[in-house]
């Protein structure tokens, strides 16, 4: 087992170092680009390994995707630590896991780095590879699944036919807490809003609506809100819950709308 660093590993973390500056550079700099430094040292160290192609399509992954970049940092990360065939492959793959845990931060992911860790501990122990798929679902049940802080809200679409508008909503979850329902360029409108709401174990509010200075909350079950809507006007549903194990809310939407 190899565990020293040569000319050829130096070469290596610089080649890493120049593509997350590369990513910065034209991305501009976030702190969340910072993990990537260590999934590109990774890849650099699996070169001619089965892990190769893996390590690369979650690189690739995530210089593409901000929304999908946690989770190909951790997959490659978890992979590498566990079944790096050397301790510098497994040691980057840990780094991997543990920067996106405290630049991002991802606390489901909490299970994925004790089973990173023990794989660059427990070299021959096959436990670890049962482990994964284990840490992948104990996280996702306990936390819900692991994505990036600030998730902006969702515009969402409009159709006006005839004096009618229906808007196009996406459901609202954890992952999606908040769409946009912007009002049209002309006309007094009036809309009825939908919502259905499911997922939830008490009685608490569940969802905010928002209509210029004026918000109402709703706990869960199925409402129909009637309002008016002039040009300027933004709507705004917005989930109110956070994930809690047990309880996955959900809110179904629609809206629909005539011209005064």
């Amino acid at each position: 087992m190899k565990t020293g660093y040569s000319g050829d590993d130096m070469r290596v973390i610089l080649y890493g170092i120049g593509a997350c500056l590369a990513v910065c550079c034209l991305k501009g700099f976030s702190i969340s680009y910072l993990p990537l430094l260590a999934v590109f040292i990774t890849l650099g160290f699996s070169s001619g390994t089965i892990l190769l192609p893996m390590v690369l399509g979650c690189s690739v992954i995530a210089v593409l995707s901000s929304e999908l970049l946690p989770w190909a940092v951790l997959v490659s990360g978890v992979l590498s630590s566990v079944t790096g065939r050397d301790m510098k492959i497994r040691l980057t793959g840990l780094a991997a896991v543990a920067s996106s845990i405290w630049l991002l931060p991802l606390a489901s992911s909490i299970p994925l780095t004790a089973v990173s860790a023990a794989g660059v501990i427990f070299v021959d122990n096959r436990l670890k590879y049962v482990l994964i798929p284990g840490a992948f679902l104990v996280g996702a049940f306990l936390t819900g699944l692991p994505g990036p802080p600030g998730i902006e809200p969702v515009i969402a679409g409009s159709v006006i036919v005839n004096g009618t508008i229906t808007y196009s909503i996406p459901e609202l979850n954890t992952s999606r807490p908040a769409i946009i329902l912007p009002a049209p360029f002309e006309g007094y409108w009036t809309a009825w809003l939908s919502l259905e709401t499911g997922g939830i174990r008490d009685s608490l509010p569940v969802t905010a609506v928002c209509l210029g200075e004026d918000t109402l909350s709703f706990q869960a079950g199925t409402e129909v809100i009637e309002l008016t809507i002039s040009p300027g006007d933004t709507l705004s549903i917005t989930l109110l819950k956070e994930f809690s194990p047990l309880n996955h809310t959900v809110v179904y939407a629609s809206l629909y709308g005539e011209l005064l």
